[in-house]
């Protein structure tokens, strides 16, 4: 009869890490989304008008983009239906500093 030797079932760091991944990763999730729900809740008060928040936005595309790149970011805008989802792509495509340089909240 043998018994197993400890090689037999390798148990690292890796392996107790993976118990934890799934979850961990859904409360990462979870903390980003409130947090970004909290940042952009003063903006999508102030700025109700879908429409104006697309126009302030696809005004602002940066030159320097390719032909491409600037059609797939005009539809990615034009087919959020509120300004939740416009600013939440917005954040998304551009970070912090541009939501708060094209939309002041004063």
């Amino acid at each position: 009869m043998r018994i197993a030797a400890i090689d037999d079932t390798p148990i690292g760091t890796e392996t107790v890490a993976k118990l934890f991944e799934d979850p961990l990763l859904g409360e990462i999730e979870l903390y980003h989304h409130n947090k970004l729900r909290a940042f952009l809740k003063p903006y999508i008060a102030k700025y109700t008008n879908v429409e104006e928040v697309r126009k302030i936005i696809t005004d602002d595309i940066p030159a320097k983009w390719t032909l491409d790149k600037r059609a797939e970011v005009l539809q990615n805008f034009k087919e959020a239906e509120t300004v939740n989802v416009v600013f939440d792509r917005y954040f998304n495509l551009n970070g912090k500093a541009s939501i708060e340089a094209l939309f002041p909240l004063n």
